[in-house]
């Protein structure tokens, strides 16, 4: 499952349910940035683990990526705080049979850019059914294209007025393990952040949820 959240303020929220066993929750945000900081990401009272961003300050879009592992069942709320009132879009997935003790498969991949008309994640998975999601942030509002391949889908894909767009998508399961490259476009150069996370499959082929 996936849900967006595109909206202005300085505490955003999106409610989300979580089952299974194996459990992974991932919060994709992007961020205007030009006025604030991400504080803190939380889910039923437990604080999400940043796991990186890229773009952050001067204006320019931010693309964040935020954990949590073993999150409680049920039904439940992901509350985003920023240290001031900012554009935001908020992106949620949740997966089943994530390896619990290294549910990383490789460092986390960001880049961002002043300019430019796309933006590409490239990362090598190193377990065979690792899954992949991207965080894309683009400002202006205009709407990013997800390029196509085989086994990926895009999750949120939302402007906040003509400010920010958030996006975001999954690849997987990836299999033989490799070179993953996710690419969005867009029309007309604009400032662009991008983020990629690998989750390691723990025993059989994590599903998203």
């Amino acid at each position: 499952k996936s849900h967006y959240c595109p909206t202005s303020g300085r505490t955003m929220s999106v409610a989300w349910t979580v089952g299974g066993t194996g459990r992974v929750l991932v919060v994709g945000i992007a961020l205007d940035s030009a006025n604030s900081d991400v504080t803190s990401v939380t889910y039923a009272g437990q604080a999400l683990t940043y796991r990186g961003g890229s773009g952050t300050g001067n204006g320019r879009p931010s693309a964040e990526i935020w954990t949590l592992t073993n999150p409680p069942t049920g039904v439940s709320t992901v509350i985003v705080t920023l240290s001031a009132n900012d554009q935001i879009a908020i992106g949620a997935v949740s997966f089943t049979g994530v390896n619990l003790t290294t549910p990383l498969d490789v460092p986390i991949f960001g880049t961002s850019g002043n300019n430019g008309t796309s933006a590409t994640a490239a990362l090598t998975t190193v377990t065979n059914n690792a899954w992949v999601v991207d965080v894309l942030a683009l400002n202006n509002g205009v709407t990013p294209t997800m390029t196509v391949l085989a086994g990926r889908t895009s999750r949120w894909n939302r402007p906040v007025g003509t400010s920010i767009t958030g996006a975001g998508s999954t690849y997987g399961p990836k299999t033989p393990a490799g070179a993953v490259s996710l690419q969005w476009t867009w029309a007309g150069s604009r400032r662009w952040a991008i983020e990629a996370i690998a989750l390691r499959p723990g025993g059989s082929p994590v599903l998203t949820r």
